[in-house]
């Protein structure tokens, strides 16, 4: 799991669990193509390289993030 102790305090909370569960229910209420879909794109090398982007970009992600998605790697070039 990539949630750090942050996220897992907030993913067991009864009130964000049980908003989780109703939105996860109405995401996969056509099935889970969408899902999987998406699964690919985010796991997928992206067609472009970052480096090479020479317009502005802001990167939001908290200190405490662990996953490399969204984090500073991608800010520092490094491969995640």
């Amino acid at each position: 799991m990539m949630a750090g102790d942050t996220d897992r305090t907030v993913y067991t909370d009864p009130v964000f669990e049980r908003a989780l569960r109703h939105a996860m229910a109405e995401a996969f209420a056509q099935g889970p193509g969408g899902y999987a879909r998406d699964t690919v794109l985010v796991s997928a090398r992206w067609p472009f390289d970052p480096a090479l982007v020479r317009v502005p970009v802001d990167l939001c992600y908290g200190t405490a993030d662990t996953s490399p998605v969204h984090s500073r790697c991608l800010a520092c070039g490094s491969p995640a």
